[in-house]
């Protein structure tokens, strides 16, 4: 993160721009108190993670592993693979919402866009990757045997910090 202390700054999401509880699935982001929050819904039934460690434009600075995990019930989040605020339970199917997904904001909410860099971005659906604290990988994640493997970009290098939002449809495969 390169923003200074004290504002929102959306990792990634998928809300519609009111930010209507029925149509958000996950929030994930940095609060005004620069620590990050990851927020899944089932229904209007929210369930936070809120973590501890701090990231501005001078605390923390450099790469960092973030992970949020949701293994049964359970979901938890990791920072540089060491579990970052308390478990949350989550109870049910998250929100199958038809907003936009966004990967540097919430969704379809165009305010408090992500300030710094973003690489290596990885949803992955019914695999719990880490349940426990963990070694972050040290390189990309390339592995095109995998069959839950599907690259859906190439690597993209800006001239400048512009911001750059993807868009896809997911697909069963």
């Amino acid at each position: 993160c390169d923003a200074t202390s004290g504002t929102v700054q959306a990792i990634a999401g998928q809300v519609d721009a009111a930010e209507t509880p029925t149509s958000v699935s996950f929030q994930l982001y940095r609060t005004t108190t620069n620590v990050i929050i990851a927020q899944v819904l089932v229904g209007s039934t929210s369930s936070l993670i809120t973590g501890s460690t701090p990231f501005t434009n001078n605390v923390n600075i450099g790469w960092h592993h973030l992970a949020v995990i949701r293994s049964g019930n359970t979901m938890t989040m990791y920072i540089d693979g060491t579990q970052d605020g308390a478990a949350v339970s989550v109870v049910g199917t998250i929100n199958n919402s038809t907003a936009a997904f966004s990967v540097g904001r919430l969704g379809e909410r165009t305010s408090n866009t992500w300030t710094g860099w973003l690489d290596e971005f990885r949803l992955s659906v019914g695999i719990a990757r880490w349940t426990a604290n963990f070694t972050p990988p040290t390189s990309a994640y390339t592995n095109p045997g995998d069959p839950d493997y599907v690259e859906i970009t190439q690597e993209v290098i800006l001239a400048n910090d512009t911001p750059l939002l993807f868009r896809f449809t997911p697909e069963q495969y």
